[in-house]
Parts: C-alpha cells; structure tokens; sequence
C-alpha cells in the first residue's frame, strides 16, 4: 500500500506512461519467447501474479494523482503538492515564463487524462471529465501561453500535444464504433469536444504567420494573436505538430492545419546544415507580419 501525504507528490503521470510502456515491452518480449525465466514466461502462474500486482500498482498511482488534483486543484490547471492547493496561470507577474508558458487557465491536467481514464476502464469517471470539460472549459481567457517550444518544467509542448491532443484523442475515443475501451460517449454527445479542439486550433493559427512558416513560440490565448518578444523557437517545437494538426484536419474535413504543419516541417528541412545534415536547436523565425498584443489585452470572443 502506497503511504503519502494528500498533495505531497507531483502528479505522476509521466511516471505512470513510463511504466506501463515498459510492462508492455517486457510483455511482449516474453510472449514472444526472448525470455527463459519463470517470471517472465506468460504462462506461469508467477508472471501473472506479478502482471496483475503491477497493473493495480500503476492503477494506484494514477488515482492517487488524479484525486487529490480534483480535489485540491480543479478547475485549476495542476495540483501544487507544496501548498495542497490548484495552480494556475500566474496573473501577478506576466514575466513568470516558468508558470504562464504552460498554464493557461484550460483545465490542463483534466484534459491530458481524459486519455487514461478511457484505458484504465473508468467509464463513469470519464464521462464525468467530459461533461466537466464541456461545461465549463473555454479559452477565451487573458494569456500567454508558448504553444510549442518545451520548458524546463515539462520538456513538453503542452498547449498542443496536452491540450489541442488531449480533446482530439478523447473525441476519437467516445466516437470509436467498435467501443475498445467500453461505451465511453457521454448521454447527448454532439462532438463539444472536437468544437473545442477546433476553437483552440483557430486561435493557434496566428502563430504561423511568419515569413519561414516556422511558428513564432507565443500566443495571447483569448484573441489569437502572437505575443511576446522572441523571433525565435526550438527545432522540436517547430517540427512536432503534424500528427495533432494532421488529425484535426482530418476530422474537420479542412487541410487547413495540416498543410502549416507540413509547411513547417519543410522549413526546418531545408534549414539543415550542409556539412552535418543536422538543424540547431533553436531557430530563428524571422519578422512578424503582423503587430504583437500589446500590453492591453482586447478580448475576441
């Protein structure tokens, strides 16, 4: 049994990926005969014992995070575990890059693990999540918010694989006619989700306005418009958006979002080095076209 202090632990959702990605590579070697040993064979009543004490470990740990940010924390983007209590964009100081890069007052840490609650079987819990996100999310909200370049605090690029990701695979998920992981479409589902993911793609799409198609780092969330002093962005950032924008395209019937993000990836390609073949690991973007947000934020709807 897993002894904590309510709060005191940092949500451990990367811990749980981890882990159950090395049970399946470790599941699947066995099956396929790479190992010899007992506790590794299938068919031993020793690996299914084992097997099943590490699912409900995982399962464990996922519900430990999990509840204490819905109870502490939401609608708040994370459970601070210092203080036992939400944390949000940080309002009080704009240049608290280290906050506000990544939260952005969107429900974050519901919206990544719709995703999960869907694979641990938590039907009820995740029709629950998504009737929550769909009644109360919005981001029509005063921020800044760095969509793609990856900050020290998550090495991610939340805004579009946690978020714009996040409502896109649940969607894909409630509208799956074979129902893999149980009859997961909550009661008059009218595709909220999808509409949300469109919303925000929308508001994303000012970032691409730049004379390399290479995306400027930073948006105002609420009006769509890029934001922020940098020219420049990271190889990773830049490069790593097609398979949310692919499939947004995709659903919407619209090559809208595919088409930057392909245009994006051939900037970086043709921006490699002659000698090595490689890219730096930042980029230079060039000029705006268009005005940054000033320091008075006008709100669009």
């Amino acid at each position: 049994m897993m002894v904590y202090d309510s709060c005191h632990v940092v949500f451990p959702k990367t811990l749980l990926v981890c882990s159950y990605f090395v049970f399946a590579l470790v599941s699947n070697c066995a099956e396929a005969g790479f190992f010899r040993n007992n506790f590794l064979n299938p068919s031993s009543n020793s690996h299914l014992i084992e097997k099943n004490a590490f699912l409900s470990k995982i399962k464990e740990m996922f519900y430990f995070g999990y509840e204490n940010y819905m109870k502490h924390a939401y609608p708040e983007d994370e459970l601070n575990p210092t203080f036992c209590r939400g944390r949000g964009h940080d309002f009080s100081d704009r240049n608290n890059i280290n906050i506000n890069d990544v939260l952005g007052d969107y429900q974050l840490t519901l919206v990544d693990n719709l995703d999960t609650l869907a694979i641990l079987g938590n039907v009820s819990e995740f029709r629950k999540a998504v009737n929550l996100i769909i009644n109360s999310l919005s981001f029509c909200k005063d921020t800044i918010i760095q969509i793609f370049e990856g900050t020290i605090r998550y090495a991610s690029y939340d805004l579009t694989f946690r978020v714009l990701g996040g409502l896109i695979s649940a969607h894909l998920l409630i509208t799956d006619s074979r129902n893999r992981f149980g009859l997961l479409r909550p009661h008059n589902y009218s595709n909220e989700l999808l509409t949300l993911a469109h919303d925000l793609a929308n508001r994303m799409m000012a970032a691409f306005e730049s004379p390399t198609s290479i995306p400027f780092p930073r948006i105002h969330l609420g009006n769509g418009r890029i934001a922020g002093p940098s020219n420049e962005t990271c190889l990773a950032g830049a490069g790593s958006l097609l398979l949310e924008f692919g499939t947004l395209s995709l659903l919407l019937n619209d090559s809208t979002y595919a088409v930057v993000a392909k245009r994006s990836v051939e900037a970086l390609w043709s921006r490699r080095s002659k000698v090595t073949g490689l890219l730096g690991k930042l980029l230079l973007i060039g000029m705006r076209t268009k005005p940054a947000v000033p320091s008075e934020f006008e709100l669009e709807t």
